[in-house]
């Protein structure tokens, strides 16, 4: 009777420990998250392609770029592009996008070659979709608006 009463214990010990550990199991394949860090190659790897993208292919032009667009491209979940940037590029993803957009911009405000574009055509260039959102991440970049940066550039 005794060692009845033990092992029907430890059968119910372990009958709730793998009862959890399903639980556990099935939530995680629910988001789509896998239970694993990235190790340092991986990020290299990827860090290296979304550089390409961005310096080479000027991806951040496309309007419409989103976390989802960009991982969908790498064929990574959207979860892991996001900790590559986070860990990786130490920024978000919105703050990676606006940085090229403001430093394609800026670039563009000093050119001669842009000197008949108007701000909004520029804007739309680098990727922005409205004037009110490229002027307030243009000041928050370089704390000037862009047409005070052109005309200082001038």
């Amino acid at each position: 009777s005794y060692y009845f009463i033990i092992s029907l214990v430890l059968l119910i010990v372990i009958v709730i420990f793998y009862s959890i550990k399903i639980i556990k199991q099935n939530r995680l394949k629910k988001s789509g998250k896998k239970n694993t860090d990235l190790n340092p190659i991986f990020l290299d790897e990827y860090s290296k392609k979304i550089f390409f993208l961005f310096e080479v292919d000027k991806i951040f032009k496309d309007e419409d770029l989103s976390i989802q667009t960009l991982s969908n491209k790498l064929s990574i979940q959207p979860y892991i592009l996001s900790k590559i940037i986070n860990k990786k590029m130490k920024t978000s993803f919105p703050s990676l996008l606006n940085r090229y957009r403001i430093a394609e911009a800026k670039q563009m405000l000093e050119s001669s070659e842009f000197n008949n574009s108007n701000i909004l055509d520029i804007a739309y260039q680098v990727g922005f979709k409205t004037k009110t959102a490229f002027n307030r991440t243009f000041k928050k970049e370089t704390g000037l608006t862009p047409s005070q940066f052109k005309q200082k550039n001038k």
